[in-house]
């Protein structure tokens, strides 16, 4: 049988899953899924296995099932992985942009093999293009001139420069690490997807104006780039870095990530039910770390903060139906607001945070022994398709319930809010509902109404923009109100059906038809005819 996990531990514990190779010495040649040794033949080091292992107080059969737990975590986390790996060559030209010679870096470089060109700073005007493909506009006094570098090494170079991939500013960190990192690019240069773009919820592309821009903006690389009259987001898997930064502050969702999307986080969190979740940056050393970890905590390994979003927080509280500790040593503004929205939440409701932000082992302990579970704080939410603010909104409705909790403050970075309709000027031409594409605005047929969730609106304006009427609509910015009908359906405008006067077919909402009457009498004020057709259904 071929075992998935490779365990080795120098204290005896008694396991007795056949999924377990205890005998790493003997199995050299196999190859494991999950292993909790570093220099392990293994797809994955679990180095929160045997962080777990020497820190928890849990009973050694408590640490049995719950190391099973923290392997088939991994494992699922790479069940769901939909990453694909790519590859360039890269060679050895390189260009070196400075206002000085530096004879030492080139003799440096061609001692390693690199085909060197020389260049200052006041002979550039842009570049463009990305590792292993940059191009390198210069000044010239008649065509202009281009020419191209695998990478570049520029010392004090612009800021708008180093979002560029393979372009190396060694007064950002040291000429050492520069050198070692161009050299080892050298070869076949791997890069793999990211993210995954569902533009049909994109608050951006292909909409009358640029409102939302959020992940451009904050992208770090060129990653994520604004392009062409329209705007439209263009995204590079070979920038990409995987910050997460764009996953978390999208307020649609139409990014996700696809080395764990929400239906794998999902997954995942149920291997962490009725336990204290200690999340962490895979980047984070847990090996040196000693503490005393409070019964039931288990460590919780995620690539990147930012890549949980405010729906990815909610999940794992609910399923866990305890706090989060959260241990890292930098977090982004983001992700603040993230947790903040969250934590007064559920302040309102228990009257204490549900993520306990730690940056050093003391905070840790302290915020363990605080974790108590909430009170039916558990909740499993079986729907499929839902989109980021669907789940959210669903959520947060069950913590709520029928309680009147108050309202808590939104913003800067994620926004939830409200819209305000004068339902005296609004003719449902339903132009709002048309530019909304999370749903939040909704036409009903079978009463002539017009519905709007709070819950699951962006703010993003689209709606304010396109609404023809005078003071019809307006956003209420940042404010998330905890009450049952903020989470539903409301309706904010109906009208009854104008019905054409030679058959008597409800055919269209009577104030749009009594306006278009009203802006064509005085055109048409000569023609009966003409008139009258406008009183009339499409097949009159």
């Amino acid at each position: 049988m071929i075992k998935e996990y490779l365990f080795s531990y120098d204290q005896t514990l008694e396991f007795d899953y056949d999924m377990f190779d205890h005998s790493p010495n003997t199995s050299e040649n196999r190859r494991y899924l999950v292993s909790n040794i570093s220099d392990s033949n293994s797809e994955i080091y679990a180095p929160e296995i045997n962080f777990y292992l020497d820190n928890s107080v849990d009973t050694d059969s408590q640490k049995i099932n719950n190391i099973k737990k923290l392997y088939q975590a991994r494992s699922t986390a790479i069940d769901y992985d939909q990453t694909i790996e790519f590859s360039i060559p890269i060679g050895k030209t390189i260009t070196i942009v400075s206002d000085e010679e530096r004879p030492d870096l080139n003799q440096t470089l061609s001692d390693l093999g690199f085909i060197i060109t020389s260049l200052a700073p006041a002979d550039i005007t842009t570049i463009q293009g990305h590792i292993g493909k940059l191009s390198i506009s210069l000044i010239s006094p008649t065509d202009p001139l281009n020419i191209t570098a695998e990478q570049i090494i520029w010392f004090n170079a612009p800021e708008d420069t180093i979002a560029i991939s393979g372009l190396y500013d060694p007064e950002q960190s040291d000429l050492e690490s520069v050198i070692d990192e161009v050299t080892a690019n050298c070869g076949d240069y791997t890069y793999s997807n990211g993210i995954k773009y569902n533009v049909s919820n994109c608050l951006q592309t292909k909409k009358r104006a640029p409102i939302c821009h959020s992940c451009a903006d904050i992208c770090p690389t060129n990653g994520i780039i604004q392009q062409g009259e329209n705007h439209e987001l263009v995204f590079s898997d070979i920038d990409c870095i995987g910050c997460g930064k764009c996953i978390s502050i999208c307020p649609s969702g139409a990014l996700t990530y696809i080395q764990m999307p929400l239906i794998a986080f999902k997954e995942i969190c149920l291997f962490y039910k009725e336990h204290i979740a200690l999340l962490f940056p895979k980047r984070m050393c847990l090996d040196q770390l000693e503490l005393r970890l409070e019964k039931d905590v288990l460590p919780f390994p995620i690539d990147n903060i930012d890549l949980l979003d405010e729906s990815n927080v909610m999940t794992l509280l609910q399923t866990t139906g305890r706090p989060i500790i959260l241990y890292t040593d930098d977090i982004s503004d983001t992700s603040k607001n993230i947790f903040r929205i969250i934590n007064d939440i559920y302040q309102k409701k228990y009257n204490r945070p549900a993520i306990f932000i730690c940056k050093d082992t003391g905070e840790i302990e302290q915020a363990s022994k605080n974790a108590a579970p909430f009170e039916n704080g558990t909740f499993q939410l079986d729907a499929v398709g839902l989109r980021k603010r669907e789940t959210f909104s669903v959520r947060v409705a069950h913590l709520v319930q029928n309680d009147d909790l108050g309202a808590i403050t939104t913003g800067p970075h994620i926004h939830y809010g409200n819209i305000t309709l004068n339902q005296e000027t609004c003719t449902l031409c339903l132009s709002c509902v048309d530019t909304c594409n999370t749903g939040a605005l909704t036409a009903h047929p079978e009463d002539n109404t017009l519905r709007f969730n709070p819950s699951i609106c962006t703010q993003c304006g689209h709606c304010e923009n396109v609404c023809p009427e005078a003071d019809c609509l307006h956003l209420v910015p940042d404010t998330l109100s905890l009450n049952a009908g903020y989470f539903m359906d409301n309706i904010i405008a109906r009208d009854e059906l104008f019905k054409c006067i030679e058959c008597g077919t409800p055919f269209a909402p009577a104030k749009s038809v009594s306006k278009i009457i009203e802006m064509m009498t005085p055109v048409f004020a000569d023609n009966p005819l003409k008139l009258r057709a406008l009183r009339c259904c499409t097949d009159c």
